[in-house]
Parts: C-alpha cells; sequence; structure tokens
C-alpha cells in the first residue's frame, strides 16, 4: 500500500500530515492508522455503494427501490434517537431488517455480478483488495475487542496469504506455526482452551462490552500509567520508593475502582442498554463525517470505482497521443534520417 496514494489521500484531505501518514503505513501509531482505514473504507463503500445503486437501477428497478428506503429509514431513526436513547429498539429493528435485505440471495448474487464487472478495470479491482484487507482487519479488532476466540482464528487464517503477498516473511513463516497450534489447543492444553473461548485471551478492566484489548497492548498501558504524574519516574533508583510503589499499587487501584462504583461513575452495561462510548460521541460523530467526506472527495478524484472505460486511462495519455498525432503531422517531430 505504501506506493498505491493511499498516504496521498491521506495528507491531500488535510486530515493528517505527511509525516503522520508516512508513520503510519510504516505501521507505527496504531490506533490513528486503525482511525485512517476507517475513514478511508467509509469512504469508498460511499463511492461503491453509489455506483451499485446506479447499476441495479437498470438490472432490477425492485430491488434498487428497496436499497434506497431501509438505509434512509435507519439513518432517519439514528438522526431522531442518537446514541443516548436507552429505547433504541426501532432503531435495531430497522438495521435487523436492512441486514436482511443485504442477506438475500437475490442481493448476494448481484453484489457479486457488480464486483466482477468492477474487476475488469486494475484501478477498482485493486481498491476492491483494499477493502477486502481492511474488513479483515475489522473482524480481527473486533475479535479482540469482544474476546471472540474463533473470529480470532478466522481473521487471523484471512491474513496469512496478504501477509505472504505483501513480503512480510516472518509473519508469513510462523503465521501458519501459530495458527495450527492454537486449532490444536483442544487437544494438546484442553484446560487453556475452554478458557480461550471463555473470552479470557484478552484483558478486560472494566465489565463494559467492546473494551478488551490484547495482552501486549495491555502492557503498555500499564508502562504508560507508570510514566504519569506520580508514576515510578524519578524513583527508580531508589529502592523502598521503588518497592513502595509496586507492592501497593493493586490496593490502590481497588480504592480508586471502589470510589468510582460508590459515586455510580462507572456502571456496568447490561443488555437494555445502548451505552454511549467515545466514538458515539456528537462531536466524534461530527469528526468521522467530515474526514470521510474529504477522503471521499479525494477518491473521487482518483476514479474509484467507476464504471465508463474511457476513464480507466490514466491522465497523461490524452497528452502523449495528442503529441504522437502531433508528431504523425509535422516532420520537425521526426528524427532527422527518417524526415523526408
Amino acid at each position: 500500500m505504501e506506493s498505491a496514494g493511499l498516504d496521498d489521500v491521506w495528507v491531500e484531505s488535510a486530515i493528517f500530515g505527511q509525516n503522520a501518514a508516512k508513520s503510519m503505513m510504516d505501521g507505527k501509531h496504531y490506533y490513528r492508522a486503525i482511525q485512517g482505514h476507517i475513514w478511508a473504507y467509509e469512504a469508498l463503500s460511499r463511492i461503491k455503494f453509489e455506483a451499485f445503486l446506479d447499476w441495479i437501477q437498470q438490472q432490477n428497478p425492485e430491488l434498487h427501490q428497496e436499497l434506497v428506503v431501509h438505509p434512509s429509514a435507519v439513518s432517519a431513526l439514528f438522526k431522531k434517537n442518537g446514541t443516548r436513547t436507552r429505547e433504541p429498539e426501532c432503531l435495531l429493528n430497522a438495521v435487523a431488517e436492512f441486514n436482511e435485505l443485504l442477506d438475500r440471495t437475490e442481493y448476494v448474487e448481484k453484489t457479486d455480478e457488480f464486483n466482477t464487472m468492477l474487476k475488469q478495470n486494475p484501478n477498482n479491482a485493486f481498491w476492491l483488495k483494499y477493502l477486502e484487507m481492511v474488513e479483515i482487519l475489522f473482524a480481527f479488532v473486533r475479535a479482540n475487542r469482544d474476546g471472540d476466540w474463533l473470529l480470532h482464528l478466522d481473521s487471523f487464517a484471512a491474513m496469512l496469504p496478504w501477509l505472504t503477498i505483501y513480503d512480510h516473511v516472518n509473519y508469513a513463516r510462523w503465521g501458519p506455526v501459530y495458527l495450527a497450534d492454537m486449532k490444536g489447543l483442544a487437544q494438546t492444553a484442553p484446560e487453556v482452551h475452554e478458557e480461550f473461548l471463555a473470552r479470557n485471551f484478552v484483558v478486560k478492566r472494566h465489565a463494559w462490552r467492546f473494551n478488551q484489548v490484547p495482552v501486549d497492548q495491555a502492557t503498555e498501558w500499564v508502562n504508560k500509567v507508570c510514566k504519569l504524574s506520580n508514576g515510578i519516574i524519578g524513583i527508580t533508583r531508589n529502592d523502598t520508593a521503588r518497592d513502595r510503589f509496586c507492592t501497593t499499587w493493586s490496593e490502590r487501584s481497588q480504592i480508586s475502582d471502589d470510589t468510582l462504583h460508590l459515586f455510580s461513575l462507572r456502571n456496568d452495561d447490561s443488555e437494555k442498554d445502548f451505552l454511549t462510548r467515545k466514538d458515539g460521541l456528537p462531536s466524534k460523530m461530527t469528526r468521522d463525517l467530515d474526514a470521510a467526506s474529504k477522503l471521499e472527495a479525494q477518491f473521487r478524484r482518483f476514479k474509484a470505482f467507476t464504471i465508463s472505460d474511457q476513464d480507466d486511462a490514466p491522465p497523461h495519455s490524452a497528452k502523449i497521443t495528442d503529441y504522437q498525432r502531433h508528431c504523425h503531422r509535422r516532420d520537425s517531430c521526426r528524427p532527422p534520417h527518417i524526415r523526408r
């Protein structure tokens, strides 16, 4: 992806700086990179779905009408209720109905036919593969956040071909070994396998949903906490102070957690609650919509998911053709030994 122009799209959209975009492409700035791929995925999905609606209108007008009505209903309910409502049954029912439409055999067949048509264009085929890779990334992140061990294995298995294609030799070499060992846990270590199925392969600090993180990220969080104010900075060479900090850490954490529960500042999720998270705050939603719109404008400049064959040629090809025609008409453009 480094030479595909995605980092240029991020920079030209003014949502990331040049240094940040380069670091993201190098595999650094994990959370920022995840956010950038989310925005790019949404922007490309908008363009693709719009092109699909134009195409399906000629192929199946009835299905086109359903695809227009259901998203509009979901959008209207979401704008009316927002994310703070405690009774989102109407919104969830509308989303469920739309998902049922997307799972219909008729829609799946038309989607496959549309994707096959898009793949005839190399530019469209590339961005389709990018969307596929981002979907694998989303599945992997969800597996960790939800503690879904089977989804973790499936999404990791889906990554392996791409790791080989993009020459990540170490991951491509040891990834199959890891996958084989983990799938064999039921026979080699049944107790560990049962714990992993019980969502205990990730770290969960609170009882809320969708908040588990891998062990290495949890370790980094602990290291960050140690380096904040009143942390271990400045006392690492004082054995007594360091031991006192480490020995009392668990007790201080328990006191802090009990205090939050005492004043109802930390409530556990329930199945009936529609908890507002940072991603659902109005300011964050506005920022996401703005970033996705900017990226959409840039991707349209690159003519992503265009159906017309005339748009497939690079912008400079017309100039080359005009120059060649000009040279055929004028002898001055020809080398001296072949001039008339």
